[in-house]
């Protein structure tokens, strides 16, 4: 009976470090890259860590004193790319012709020199094709300081609450494990 306690609490920490991984998500960050006089270049970065996707397309609502110039393709192997400026919105789409796993810039919009906008993702419209979303980081540009708000807008604990709920059941578990046991040797 002394053995078995270590070998349960091998056993569960073994099982949970394999669990883990499949709680990944998958990371898309604004920000801006080249600034001059005449423009700036924003970048929009996915990493997708080790889930594979087939493809992406996310939704960017823009300020009204947006205007974009130019939208290239990144350096993530897109078998197909395209996008689509609308009034209050960017959508931006790479496609796989099979699942991988993405890392790198997906797209860089350049807009005119402009002191105050803002370009934020919106997660509702926006769909990550075998994955789901992990940290988002969208960009505000404030003309008073001129400095780069970047707002992270996933709320990790949200995101995370199922890994956190089976941690605290495993180490419950295992502290219930641990007093039973102790109880049982001394009688």
């Amino acid at each position: 009976m002394k053995n078995l306690c270590p070998k349960v609490i091998l056993l569960l920490s073994i099982f949970f470090c394999f669990v883990t991984p499949t709680f990944a998500a998958t990371d898309l960050v604004i920000s801006e890259t080249n600034s001059n006089i005449d423009s700036k270049t924003i970048s929009l970065d996915i990493n997708s860590k080790q889930d594979k996707i087939q493809g992406v397309t996310v939704i960017l609502n823009m300020s009204e004193n947006f205007n974009v110039s130019n939208i290239q393709k990144g350096d993530v192997n897109c078998s197909s790319f395209d996008y689509n400026i609308g009034d209050s919105g960017i959508s931006i789409t790479c496609l796989e012709k099979e699942p991988l796993t993405l890392k790198g810039t997906l797209a860089t919009i350049t807009i005119p020199h402009t002191e105050d906008y803002e370009l934020k993702i919106n997660k509702d419209s926006s769909d990550i094709a075998g994955s789901t979303f992990g940290n988002i980081t969208n960009i505000e540009i404030i003309s008073e300081d001129n400095t780069i708000e970047e707002n992270n807008a996933s709320d990790w604990l949200k995101e995370n609450l199922l890994l956190i709920f089976s941690s605290t059941l495993f180490i419950s578990l295992a502290i219930v494990l641990v007093i039973t046991l102790k109880k049982k040797q001394s009688n």
